[in-house]
């Protein structure tokens, strides 16, 4: 990461900030979009919606992305002001 542009880093550092954060709302935001998935396109696997293939893992990885920074950004910024010591590192 030495050689890496400073956007590139800063960027990637917002992911950092919050790690735990990111996971847990990444996995609830994955869980409503494949409900809303299946509520709209009905079960193409058993009981489940799947993905066909994996450029449409790759899409939705992208497009859940996005928002997630957004939100660990905001929660970083949160957690940095606080002065509890459950939600943050100090």
């Amino acid at each position: 990461m030495d050689d890496a542009p400073k956007a590139l880093t800063r960027t990637l550092a917002v992911f950092g900030a919050a790690p735990l954060s990111i996971y847990v709302v990444h996995l609830h935001l994955l869980h409503a979009l494949n409900r809303l998935a299946l509520f709209t396109f009905g079960q193409n696997q058993d009981t489940l919606f799947c993905l066909l293939g994996v450029g449409a893992v790759w899409t939705l990885a992208l497009l859940v992305t996005v928002p997630m920074w957004f939100a660990c950004r905001a929660f970083a910024v949160v957690k940095a002001r606080s002065a509890s010591a459950w939600i943050s590192y100090r």
